[in-house]
């Protein structure tokens, strides 16, 4: 096995994934979508045609809350989807960077990512997520961290060893 690549902190991250963990990375991953984004708005955009006789003004709340009602609504699916008795996905994780891969360690599951292999690094105010594929990520929880300088130290390594 690979050592450990390590700051002065440490870069292994160990947490349990929560709920609301999953509801804020799939938010956020689905607001970034830019097909979902051209659905919302062309739908917003067809509630403003069909209100335009009622003024501009009138037009234009009625797309925006349409665009609001269409996040809200997703919202709920997610919502949903989050309540949902999942215990592969609401366990413990271990997120390890090494010298030649990123290894995730589960109760149920042990992976590594070859560097290279991964998609993207996505950083959020709530969540560092690491993209293994276009649609699939590992969210680290800021409470995962044992502070700000180890978060960086995280992204920074994570970030540098994936543009090797």
């Amino acid at each position: 096995m690979a050592d450990v690549l390590t700051s002065h902190d440490g870069t292994a991250v160990d947490y349990e994934m929560r709920r609301l963990d999953f509801l804020l990375f799939n938010l956020v991953h689905q607001f970034r979508m830019l097909p979902l984004q051209i659905i919302f708005i062309g739908i917003s955009a067809l509630a403003i045609k069909t209100f335009n006789e009622h003024g501009v003004a009138g037009a234009v709340l009625v797309g925006g809350l349409t665009y609001v009602a269409q996040w809200m609504a997703q919202a709920v699916f997610l919502i949903l989807l989050v309540i949902s008795r999942n215990r592969r996905l609401y366990t413990r994780h271990e997120v390890k960077p090494l010298q030649d891969s990123l290894e995730v360690l589960t109760t149920y599951a042990h992976q590594y990512y070859y560097w290279q292999g991964l998609e993207r690094v996505l950083i959020t105010p709530w969540f560092v997520a690491v993209y293994v594929n276009k649609q699939a990520a590992h969210v680290i929880p800021n409470r995962a961290f044992r502070n700000a300088e180890s978060r960086r130290d995280f992204i920074t390594i994570v970030e540098t060893m994936r543009n090797v």
